[in-house]
Formats: structure tokens, C-alpha cells, sequence
């Protein structure tokens, strides 16, 4: 499973958020920027900025990492719903590895909050 951007690959870094909860520590995905939608146009996924304008393609995964975003899912949640919906449970450590390579993506294009330092 690889997500891709247009504007190109970026490096990792620490981008999702920790939260206490009462089992333990859970990360979070990074809340959405506001004004920043998913669009599907002829088997195509589009993030468009209704604020700044601007609009990136995207494949269905990138689009599925956003929306998961949205709805403030944890990392957990995101790699088990991605896993079974690409039916591959079998590969969460490496859906693991694209979901935050995908929302550093997010945050470096201004789509995504930046993560709390």
C-alpha cells in the first residue's frame, strides 16, 4: 500500500498526537484544517483548500488517511480500518509506516493541524 501526493514525498517526523486515555497512551491523527474537503470526480480524489485554493490530487488511500483525520480517529483505529478495508490485516505495520508518512504530508501542505510540540 503506498498513498501518493502530486506535489512529492516528504520526510517522517513525530506527527501525530499522544492523549492520555485510561488504558494506556493513544495516539491521535492530526485534527483537519478547517476549509480543507475530500472530492471525487471521475474515479478521482481531490483535497481542495476552500480557503487558500489551492487543490491536490491524491489516490483513494491519501483520501481515506484524510477523512480518517476529520473523524478524529487514533492511529490504532485508522491502520485497523485501512488494514480490513484493503484487506490487509496481515500488513498493518507497514500501513502503520504510510499513515505517518501520509499525515506529515498533510501537515507540511498546511491540510492537517501541526502536532503539539
Amino acid at each position: 500500500m503506498n498513498t501518493r501526493l502530486e506535489s512529492g514525498s516528504r520526510g517522517f517526523l513525530g506527527a501525530l498526537e499522544v492523549r492520555g486515555h485510561p488504558g494506556g497512551t493513544v495516539l491521535s491523527l492530526p485534527r483537519t484544517t478547517s476549509g480543507v474537503i475530500v472530492q471525487q470526480q471521475d474515479g478521482a480524489f481531490f483535497l481542495m483548500d476552500t480557503e487558500g485554493g489551492e487543490v491536490f490530487r491524491v489516490n483513494e488511500t491519501a483520501a481515506r488517511i484524510f477523512e480518517l483525520c476529520q473523524s478524529g480517529t487514533s492511529l490504532d483505529g485508522a491502520v485497523q480500518s485501512l488494514a480490513r478495508g484493503l484487506d490487509a490485516v496481515d500488513q498493518e505495520d507497514d500501513i502503520r509506516a504510510d499513515v505517518q508518512r501520509t499525515v506529515v504530508q498533510f501537515q507540511e501542505l498546511g491540510l492537517c493541524e501541526p502536532s503539539p510540540v
